[in-house]
């Protein structure tokens, strides 16, 4: 055995390798403190952005409301006079809210009814 043995060999230095890794930090510092003027600056930015958005959607929805106002404005004056037959409108409402209230509770009974049907015809096929 040899003393040499006991040390470790070296790669010569390869220049380019060592110029690249000196790239690779330069690039990491950059980013580093891109990242901490983005945390400082970001929020703000950020605010003020949703504020002017905000600001132009409500404009354009009150134009909008605006001019549909404008729109319905002719209509407004127009009598239609006395609403007539409005208690017949009113006992057929009254009328057909009790038929569906009724129908949706025979609707459980019927399928109830349907179901054991099935089965007495199941039983009888023999299936």
């Amino acid at each position: 055995m040899h003393a040499y043995d006991y040390y470790p060999e070296f790669e010569p230095l390869d220049a380019r390798l060592a110029e690249r890794i000196r790239a690779l930090e330069a690039t990491k510092e950059s980013l580093t403190e891109k990242v901490a003027d983005l945390r400082r600056t970001a929020p703000a930015q950020a605010t003020q952005d949703f504020q002017m958005q905000w600001t132009k959607d409500s404009d354009y929805f009150d134009s909008n409301m605006e001019q549909e106002d404008n729109d319905v404005a002719p209509y407004k004056g127009i009598n239609i006079g006395e609403l007539k037959r409005w208690e017949e409108i009113e006992t057929t409402w009254e009328r057909g809210t009790q038929g569906l209230v009724a129908l949706k509770s025979s609707l459980t009974e019927t399928v109830a009814r349907l179901e054991r049907a099935k089965n007495v015809v199941e039983h009888m096929e023999g299936k």
